[in-house]
């Protein structure tokens, strides 16, 4: 029984050992108070907020509130792209929502 049980230790270590690890999300690099960020933009939809008009899907579980006092977005719905964006300081009556960021530069990705 003693045996088995080694086996069986062994076998779990080299089972978790041989586990890959997951890559780290190189979609997202943050540089103070501005991110540079790559993804697919949508347009924001019905919200309970009144803020951003697009959306920039990173993945499942990041996403970044858009909107641009510089560029037009809408050429870019449903493109996967690169962009640029400074986070937008809200009033303290808007800030229960999400972070916005104001987009500078966006590049098909």
């Amino acid at each position: 029984m003693r045996y088995t049980g080694k086996i069986l230790c062994i076998g779990m270590l080299a089972a978790f050992a041989s586990c890959s690890h997951p890559k780290p999300d190189n979609s997202v690099t943050v540089i103070g108070n501005a991110i540079i960020a790559t993804g697919a933009i949508e347009l924001k939809g019905k919200t309970t907020y009144t803020y951003g008009t697009h959306i920039l899907v990173v993945n499942s579980s990041t996403k970044y509130l858009l909107e641009s006092t510089s560029l037009d977005l809408y050429p870019f719905n449903g493109r996967h792209v690169k962009i640029t964006a400074t986070n937008i300081q809200l009033p303290d009556s808007v800030a229960t929502g999400p972070a916005l960021y104001d987009v500078s530069a966006v590049t098909p990705d």
